[in-house]
């Protein structure tokens, strides 16, 4: 089983990815009950992978960075287990290292449009509103 890094807890759980189930291929999200050492898949991409996952200030919601769309994009779901997801950026190279804003109303992170890397501020807006980004 191998494991990328585990985001910071929410009151009784913590989130990771794993392949594990996966027969070492593809990674989801999981959260780990801190009260009895429960583990539950939170997530089920259809292909690619579902990597670095970050908890809401609120704990409400998950950001993580996904290879589901064909590149490393991030996206965003619900803490609950859900088939939601909604994909917020479209870099044209990879993105990493997804964070929130201490608000919990946006994102920050680090990815590549055109030949350079950038750090990037991403403010969520209503899931109708759309979105915007700073630089």
């Amino acid at each position: 089983m191998t494991s990328s890094r585990t985001s910071r807890p929410t009151a009784r759980w913590v989130v990771f990815a794993t392949d594990r189930g996966n027969q070492g291929y593809g990674y989801a999200i999981y959260r780990l009950s801190l009260d009895g050492g429960r583990s539950e898949r939170v997530s089920d991409p259809p292909s690619g992978d579902d990597r670095q996952p970050v908890c809401s200030p609120d704990g409400k919601w998950i950001a993580f960075r996904s290879t589901r769309g064909g590149t490393s994009d991030l996206y965003v779901r619900p803490f609950e287990p859900s088939r939601e997801v909604r994909r917020v950026t479209r870099m044209a190279g990879p993105v990493y290292d997804p964070d929130w804003l201490a608000t919990g109303k946006g994102l920050v992170y680090t990815g590549q449009e055109r030949v350079e890397f950038q750090s990037v501020r991403h403010e969520l807006r209503s899931r109708h509103a759309g979105s915007r980004n700073r630089r």
